[in-house]
């Protein structure tokens, strides 16, 4: 079963990036396969966490192409990979 967490507010500067990777951090440690996707044009949560493997492409290719090939950024946390804007 997938879940969706949305972490969201029209106000910058409130913990929203600081809340998503701590929550997808804790949600990796406890076994869970977590996928944070980063929809800010300014991206700072692709700092939070080391990157394994950077995707070529990234929210904007699976947005417009819907294609999932080349979008998803594996860090070196086990169970936690990303998609940046």
């Amino acid at each position: 079963m997938a879940l969706c967490i949305t972490i969201t507010s029209t106000k910058g500067g409130v913990g929203k990036t600081t809340l998503t990777a701590h929550r997808g951090a804790y949600l990796a440690d406890l076994g869970q396969t977590v996928l944070l996707v980063d929809a800010d044009p300014q991206p700072t949560l692709s700092s939070y966490f080391p990157l394994r493997e950077r995707a070529p492409w990234g929210l904007t290719r699976l947005m417009v192409e819907a294609a999932t090939n080349g979008v998803i950024s594996a860090t070196t946390l086990d169970r936690l990979d990303s998609i940046f804007f």
